[in-house]
């Protein structure tokens, strides 16, 4: 009975170790495939942005892409001045002024920190 027991528990701790194994095995395996899929997901991504940089160079070469690019620049020109000519007219302060404005501030702001920090030094 004693020799029975000796028998299942070597064959359990056998089954043990190799659950072990298989587990390590298996870790090891899942690394590799990740590395391996990072490695071909960075490649299919270089791949990808150069073709996708050498489909905008062609494209942009087209004539009737350049006429078009031409006329929507015109346009946004034109709407800029228009936006700035109404905001001139209704009085309302542009981006550009309002940026002109913030760096002035910003400015006075840190000349008024230099003078609060020369008049609190001893």
């Amino acid at each position: 009975m004693a020799q029975q027991a000796t028998i299942v528990q070597e064959s359990v701790d056998r089954v043990r170790e190799a659950m072990s194994s298989l587990e390590s095995d298996f870790e090891k395996v899942q690394k590799r495939a990740e590395k391996k899929f990072k490695a071909q997901r960075k490649s299919l991504e270089k791949r990808t942005e150069k073709q996708v940089d050498r489909l905008r160079k062609e494209f942009n070469k087209n004539p009737y892409v350049k006429r078009a690019q031409s006329a929507v620049d015109d346009v946004t020109t034109q709407i800029e001045k228009n936006v700035d000519s109404l905001l001139e007219t209704l009085n309302v302060a542009s981006q550009s002024d309002l940026r002109r404005v913030n760096s002035k501030l910003s400015k006075i702001n840190k000349k008024l920190r230099e003078l609060e920090k020369s008049s609190t030094a001893p």
